[in-house]
């Protein structure tokens, strides 16, 4: 009795942020309850409060031996780790929270946000699109969604999610920039559209022109308007990866998981160093409860050269010809950069082309997107 008086009292201090004196409320409830996790789950959170980051963990650490089947002590640990920027080690937390907790919106959201600054994109936007389905009102679910969109330019996506978290919280002025980034993208989508759609009637058997009007139109989620893009630059171009792999995102957009395998195993088949077809297969499989399947497809996507969170980039088409191709139409290849201290920037980088001919390359214009790691909004 005497130790849940010490829990209370320290619950009500932590509540003012007395921290200091929540901690000493701690250390004399753990005379009274050595082994009482949530007296140590208290003590870790004022010790973070208190910038005693590695105590924190220590202290949650011990929460866990004493509650292994706690989820909160573990979201609480993964929470820590993030903010300590160990996202390999958060991500492993928050999966472990869930899996005690499949419910706990916090920790499907968080994990959403390690896997977005490692750079596993996709299965950042799933993560969040599970913390909404648990949590409706989650804004922050809705923002950390946006802004993961926002990143991989699937704008009106971007913008759906950022109306919705504003229609909950309408005084979220943090949202506000963010939203009218993403209008400028869809302004821009729709005048490269425009201009693909230009080279396309100079030009019909431009197999470029048509993926990347494809793309633009994956871009602003008119998926089956993309199918029909990527198809007809297929049928022009049928031993390009790059676009079996972007019909492949299309695909799996739609949901049409199936038909995503096939296109993803044709990239492969075409490029069998892909590790990013790999790795969207892999995905694929998983969603099929193909577990054994999609772990071998993740493991070949480890094993290739150009593999890593944060170093794997499509390649970008280049013209065959320069006929037909509007001079204000830019080629872009997202690709992300390694975490940084400052303030996002987006930098445009222009090779020089040594070339016209072949349709793709790796050599073309690049985006380079420079994390803040340690804003826990990502916004």
């Amino acid at each position: 009795m005497r130790s849940k008086q010490w829990l209370n009292e320290e619950a009500t201090l932590d509540g003012l942020g007395r921290y200091e004196e929540a901690l000493a409320v701690c250390e004399q409830a753990m005379h009274l309850d050595p082994n009482n996790a949530i007296t140590y789950l208290n003590k870790g959170n004022a010790l973070k409060y208190l910038s005693r980051y590695e105590e924190a963990l220590a202290s949650y650490e011990r929460a866990i031996t004493l509650d292994a089947d706690n989820a909160t002590i573990h979201l609480s640990k993964a929470q820590l780790l993030y903010d300590l920027n160990r996202y390999r080690e958060a991500l492993a937390a928050y999966e472990q929270a869930i899996s005690l907790d499949p419910g706990n919106s916090s920790a499907w959201c968080g994990k959403g946000d390690a896997l977005h600054i490692l750079g596993r994109g996709e299965e950042a936007i799933t993560a969040y699109e599970q913390a909404i389905e648990r949590n409706p009102r989650s804004v922050l679910a809705f923002l950390h969604k946006s802004n993961a969109l926002r990143t991989r330019m699937r704008y009106q996506e971007a913008l759906t999610a950022y109306e919705q978290a504003m229609r909950l919280d309408p005084d979220l002025a943090s949202a506000y920039p963010n939203r009218s980034e993403v209008l400028r993208g869809l302004i821009h989508d729709e005048e490269t559209l425009a201009s693909y759609e230009q080279a396309i009637a100079l030009d019909s058997g431009n197999s470029v022109a048509h993926f990347n009007k494809g793309d633009i139109l994956r871009n602003l989620a008119h998926y089956e308007e993309a199918l029909d893009s990527y198809e007809e630059a297929i049928r022009l171009d049928p031993q390009n990866a790059t676009v079996y792999l972007h019909k492949g995102d299309a695909l799996k957009s739609l949901n049409r998981y199936e038909e995503a395998l096939a296109a993803y195993e044709e990239a492969i088949r075409l490029d069998l160093n892909d590790a990013i077809a790999y790795s969207n297969k892999g995905w694929i499989l998983n969603n099929l409860k193909h577990y054994e399947e999609a772990l071998e497809a993740y493991e070949q996507a480890i094993r290739q050269p150009t593999s890593g969170p944060l170093s794997w980039a499509p390649t970008t088409p280049r013209p065959t010809s320069t006929r037909a191709m509007p001079s204000r139409v830019s080629i872009v290849t997202k690709r992300r950069s390694q975490p940084t201290n400052r303030p996002f920037t987006w930098t445009l980088l222009t090779p020089r082309p040594t070339s016209t001919k072949g349709m793709f390359s790796r050599a073309s214009t690049v985006m380079k997107r420079r994390w803040r790691p340690t804003s826990r909004l990502l916004l």
